[in-house]
Parts: structure tokens; C-alpha cells; sequence
């Protein structure tokens, strides 16, 4: 999968203003090169979309850049660091610790944010909520694991139809245009539950910049771990992060608390890069080379070009697939089965016998 799919306003926050126009810094993992590009380069769509589909997109990712660019304003002018998302009526509190230590409870080190910032109104948490959803399911990984998920269930699928209902063909596969209207119904029902979970928004410091990834947002259970792949809203995900530009990231909690390691040795700006390099499927952009560079310090080549794999357990899949199907057939059998009784229990019968079988309204004489 060669082409891949970010809002083109996701690419301008993170393009540089240049004399031919904008541009971008990019590193490639399958040559472990460094290019330079324009962001027309990553809005080319994996398939054409029907026009439904697109006003579908255009709904979520319009009042998305909106809450996105009303977001930013409101921090830019805050010093850098952690700041909690709190309710809407509070003060901005911008100095002091980011964290105070509360001190260790059941082998846990609890840690509370001291910087706050006023929510944004709940339709930009909405929309930004809805946002997120759509881009962690529009990422090429994640479409590649749904349609290898698709192959699965469908062999799966087929067997238990062969053993159960010999001569029958399985029809529920997905084709990517189907699947693609259904994620932003998906994106819907999850951008409510992102919208309602703890946030916080990270400020980048004058010699820090976040960094964009084609998987523009990933899921972690704790930010500064080197993870494996997680679905957004499993129960072991703890934390989802999404830059909205190179000076902000968000961070959503969706347990409530948001675990974190190692971020005293990386910072928390370079823990977000780590798990965005780390996530990137094919490319990771920035505004210059040498926020790239900085976002991934130290790193050996085969570091940077590896890529967290977004895999389905095909066994588990499979066997999903034969369950369902043998509760549809069940299901079918039950009901035809029902059928049969009622069509046999409405014949006559003798008249003494009428009151064993028929409900009393039908007992009642007809003129």
C-alpha cells in the first residue's frame, strides 16, 4: 500500500511557508531516506470514494480544524509543558510543577497535574473526538489488519457453512467502499466515548516540535512504553495520542488515569514523537529535517524504520466467524422449525378440542 491518506489541514499546520509554496520534511522507512515533499504528495486517496462517503469525511473533518485551530490558540501563548483539560469555567493555571508526586499507592506512583487549561466546548470535543476515531481507522495499517480481519472471518465463515449447510456460499465479507461508510458511523460512536474521556494537551517547547505520522494517531498503555499495537478503545489501552501540530499534541485518557514511563529520561514531548515515529507505517513528516532528526535522537537506522504492526489473530478471527455462523444457523432452524408448528397448529380441529389450541378471541363466532 504505497498511498496513504492525511487531512490536507493536518498537513498545513505542519508545513513551512516557502517562495514555491508549502513544503515538508519527510522520512521514509522502506528506504530510510530523507525527502522533501509537497503535501499534495499525501492526499492522494487509496480508492476512490463515492460522493457520500465524502461528504461523510467532510462532515467530521471540517469542524475538526476548526476545534483544532481554536485549541491552538488558546495554548500558544502558554509556557510549555503538561497541561490537564479541565472544565470549561476553570482558570488557566500555567505555572508551577506539570506534576506533583502524591506518593505510591497499591505499587502505583500517582501523579496529578498541576497546569490546567478550560475545556474546549463539547462540540469541539466532539469533534475532535470524532476526528481521531476516523483517522486511527483510515491509517494504511489499519485498513490493511480490517480487510486481512475480512479474509479471516470469511474463510472461517465458509467452514462452518461446509460442515452445517454443505452447498451454501458465505456472503459476509466487506468491500472497502462498504467498510469505508461504516467507519464513519464507528467514528461517530467512539468520537463520543474520546469526547467524554480525561484529556490533555502538550506544549511543545521552543526547541521541541511534534512530528506527524501517516498513522497520525496512536494507542498506547503507557505513554514513554515501547508498545505493540492496541486498538483504540481496548480495554489495555490507556492512552491515545494525536499532534495537531508541531508545538501541540493531545492526549486522550479513555481509563481515566494515563500511565506513564520513562518520560523523566525522554520528556514528554519526545515520548509522543516516539510512539507517533514508532507507529508511522511508511512515512513520518515534520517542517524541517531537523525536527526529525531531534525526534528520534540516538537511533539507529533499523530502529527508525521500524514500524509497530497493527496484526489480527487469524485463528481467533476464524473461530469468531464459526461461532457466529453456527448461531445463525441455529437461528434459521429455530424459526423454521416455529413456522412449521403454527402452520400445522392452524388446521382444524374438533370442535371439543377447540379450546386447547386456539387463544379465546378466536373462539368467538364469526357472522
Amino acid at each position: 500500500m504505497d498511498q496513504h491518506v492525511i487531512s490536507e489541514w493536518l498537513l498545513k499546520a505542519f508545513a513551512r511557508k516557502t517562495p514555491g509554496g508549502l513544503r515538508l520534511d519527510v522520512y521514509n522507512k522502506a528506504t530510510g531516506l530523507y525527502e522533501d515533499a509537497t503535501p499534495a504528495k499525501f492526499l492522494v486517496e487509496l480508492d476512490a470514494h463515492s460522493a457520500e462517503v465524502e461528504r461523510g469525511l467532510e462532515k467530521i473533518e471540517t469542524p475538526a480544524a476548526q476545534a483544532a485551530h481554536r485549541l491552538a490558540k488558546r495554548v500558544k501563548a502558554l509556557p510549555p509543558g503538561l497541561y490537564a483539560v479541565v472544565e470549561a469555567s476553570a482558570e488557566i493555571r500555567a505555572v508551577g510543577p506539570e506534576l506533583s508526586d502524591e506518593g505510591v499507592f497499591q505499587g502505583m506512583r500517582l501523579l496529578v497535574g498541576e497546569r490546567q487549561v478550560p475545556s474546549p466546548s463539547l462540540a469541539d470535543r466532539l469533534a475532535l473526538g470524532r476526528y481521531a476515531a476516523l483517522m486511527y481507522q483510515r491509517a494504511p495499517k489499519i485498513e490493511a489488519a480490517a480487510r486481512q480481519l475480512e479474509v479471516d472471518y470469511e474463510i472461517g465463515a465458509q467452514l462452518a457453512l461446509d460442515r452445517l449447510m454443505p452447498g451454501m456460499r458465505s456472503k459476509l465479507a466487506w468491500v472497502v467502499e462498504e467498510r469505508r461508510s461504516r467507519i464513519l458511523g464507528s467514528a461517530e460512536e467512539m468520537g463520543v466515548t474520546l469526547a467524554n474521556a480525561t484529556w490533555w494537551v502538550v506544549r511543545a517547547g521552543d526547541d521541541e516540535a511534534f512530528v506527524l505520522g501517516d498513522s497520525p494517531v496512536a494507542a498506547t498503555v503507557s505513554l514513554g512504553h515501547d508498545d505493540t499495537w492496541r486498538a483504540i478503545l481496548s480495554p489495555q489501552t490507556h492512552v491515545v495520542a494525536m499532534p495537531l501540530g508541531p508545538n501541540l499534541a493531545l492526549l486522550i485518557a479513555p481509563r481515566i488515569l494515563m500511565p506513564i514511563s520513562n518520560v523523566d529520561a525522554l520528556g514528554m514531548a519526545r515520548a509522543i514523537n516516539r510512539l507517533i515515529w514508532r507507529w508511522a507505517d511508511r512515512f513520518v513528516l515534520a517542517r524541517s529535517r531537523q525536527q526529525l532528526e531531534a525526534s528520534m535522537p540516538g537511533a539507529d537506522d533499523a530502529m527508525r524504520r521500524e514500524s509497530v504492526r497493527a496484526e489480527v489473530d487469524a485463528a481467533e478471527v476464524r473461530m469468531r466467524a464459526r461461532g457466529d455462523v453456527a448461531l445463525i444457523v441455529a437461528a434459521m432452524s429455530w424459526r423454521h422449525w416455529t413456522s412449521c408448528r403454527l402452520e400445522l397448529g392452524s388446521q382444524p380441529w374438533p370442535a371439543e378440542d377447540r379450546h386447547l389450541f386456539a387463544p379465546a378471541s378466536d373462539q368467538e363466532p364469526r357472522p
